[in-house]
């Protein structure tokens, strides 16, 4: 287990001072630049594309030499969507009736219930004369609003040789309290479970083969959730008088979403503090995010059987780094079994997101460590490695955003996650939708090599998404259950506030029949 944590913290190191050296080159090269103080070309014309060929030798690009570059290539393909978008919107005013033929009879505002303050307005700030604690601090100019999202799920299919049918639907309620620019109180509520399920929404099976109880619904406070985020220097005037200093730490307390690595690492709601400080500015960076955490309670670690109970505690520091067309994060976490401590877990996770030429791709190393169960009675240390790289395709001028992407990852038998992290952002195959049953690959990672290759294209002025995807899975645990499957998921922008989502999949599986399974999904945002 030292060697492999030696070996991924090496080479996290290495493509770090990587980027370092990459970024204080660019910084020269771009002073040395300026420092010419040359008449800069059109950055429309030819002149000014680059041509690595020309530089060779000395020479600059001419109007007639074609141009190869795919960075030119793709600033002429974004310049004529421009040019299509300027004639669309240039139809639009000489024809009004081209908007009333595309409005809804369901297309309501779309715009949040707001108190308050208005989000955008005209005229000056309203001045109510308060200030958060203290005079020449931040000016209190109180809006409330409330939006959410009704979401419905028509199920059919069949999983481990039960032919099942299901609705599962929920609301999710948002109520936001902003009482400064820089300060707020925000709520997310689900009013209503299911006593017999597991989701946090109300299911009803029509179609089963195993008998079911009846659906009951009930209201519950366990979904809600609550936290205030908030600007020390602003909330405390004292700390920087009038700002002479700017402080720029931000604390945020309560049931806390929190996410690292993608989901990969974590993925809860959990009680808790978090102070960062973003915007710091080092050599060879354009910023520097850090941020420390620590939870103590709703924590669904995997070590206590997943529960959100009090059974562990979670402490953490993270660092995200911008540095010249790279992005880092880097995580250290503590979690404490506070009930088995011999259960205690160390967390070191890693990752680098870049991009060569038009291709983005993010390399992630995940490390449990510090398991002190005894052999033969737990899985001990661990390690998740996750590679994943899109690449756009059949750009042209009526067409944008079209992508093939691919992601892998491999999950040795003694990984186990933080706190519900999964592979489920490998790919549409690896992911249910959190309402009703739906057959899917294997997600926790352990034990596993993963891959998911599909396309990602978008029609109808992006309204229209259709993802085909194939994904395999080769499972090494004692199950041994190896498993591929195809699918597509469709989604479709009816309004500015419903949405439509079909999905449909079909899985092998070595060691059972197949599974098969098909929803559709209505989403309403208000």
């Amino acid at each position: 287990m030292k060697k492999h944590l030696s070996l991924g913290l090496g080479v996290l190191v290495f493509l770090f001072l990587g980027s370092f050296a990459r970024g204080f080159a660019e910084a020269n090269a771009y002073d040395q630049a300026t420092a010419t103080k040359q008449k800069p070309a059109d950055a429309n014309s030819p002149q000014s594309l680059p041509n690595p060929a020309a530089e060779k030798v000395g020479e600059s690009i001419t109007a007639s030499e074609p141009i190869r570059d795919p960075y030119a290539i793709q600033q002429q393909l974004e310049k004529a969507r421009e040019e299509r978008k300027k004639r669309i919107q240039e139809a639009i005013i000489n024809d009004k009736s081209v908007l009333a033929t595309k409005r809804s009879p369901l297309d309501f505002s779309n715009n949040a219930l707001t108190l308050g303050e208005p989000f955008l307005g005209l005229g000056p700030f309203r001045d109510y004369g308060l200030t958060w604690f203290g005079e020449d601090a931040n000016a209190v100019r109180p809006r409330a609003q409330f939006y959410g999202m009704l979401r419905e799920v028509t199920y059919g299919g069949r999983i481990n040789r039960e032919n099942q049918g299901q609705i599962g639907y929920t609301l999710d309620a948002e109520f936001n309290f902003e009482l400064t620019n820089t300060e707020r109180f925000h709520v997310t509520y689900t009013p209503f479970v299911d006593v017999n399920e597991p989701q946090a929404s109300g299911l009803w099976k029509f179609h089963n083969e195993s008998k079911t109880d009846d659906h009951n619904l009930k209201f519950t406070e366990d979904t809600l959730g609550a936290w205030f985020e908030g600007e020390i220097g602003e909330m405390f005037n004292f700390f920087s008088p009038r700002d002479r200093a700017p402080t720029d730490y931000h604390v945020a307390g309560g049931l806390l979403p929190l996410a690292y690595q993608n989901g990969f690492l974590m993925n809860d709601n959990v009680w808790g503090v978090l102070l960062s400080k973003p915007n710091i500015i080092l050599p060879g960076t354009t910023n520097v995010h850090a941020q420390i955490m620590a939870a103590f309670d709703e924590i669904n670690a995997a070590t206590t059987g997943a529960r959100d109970d009090n059974d562990a505690q979670l402490y953490g520091a993270t660092v995200q780094i911008d540095s010249f067309h790279r992005f880092f994060e880097l995580n250290y976490f503590h979690l404490e079994n506070t009930v088995n401590p011999r259960l205690s877990q160390d967390f070191v996770a890693g990752s680098m997101a870049s991009n060569y030429e038009l291709a983005h791709y993010a390399v992630r190393m995940l490390f449990n460590v510090g398991d002190k169960r005894a052999s033969g009675t737990g899985r001990g240390d661990g390690q998740l490695y996750a590679f994943d790289i899109n690449y756009p395709v059949f750009n042209s001028e009526y067409f944008d955003k079209n992508y093939v992407y691919a992601t892998l990852f491999y999950g040795t038998e003694g990984w186990n996650d933080m706190a519900k992290g999964r592979t489920g952002r490998a790919g549409i195959l690896y992911q249910g939708n959190g309402l009703t049953s739906f057959p899917g690959l294997r997600n926790t990672g352990t034990d596993s090599i993963g891959m998911a290759y599909g396309l990602k294209t978008f029609f109808l002025r992006e309204s229209l998404a259709i993802n085909p995807e194939f994904s395999y899975l080769v499972d090494n645990s004692a199950t041994a259950n190896d498993q591929y499957a195809l699918g597509v998921e469709i989604q479709y922008i009816l309004t500015k506030n419903i949405a439509s989502v079909v999905k449909m999949i079909g899985i092998h599986n070595d060691i059972r029949n197949e599974d098969w399974g098909s929803s559709a999904e209505l989403r309403y945002k208000f």
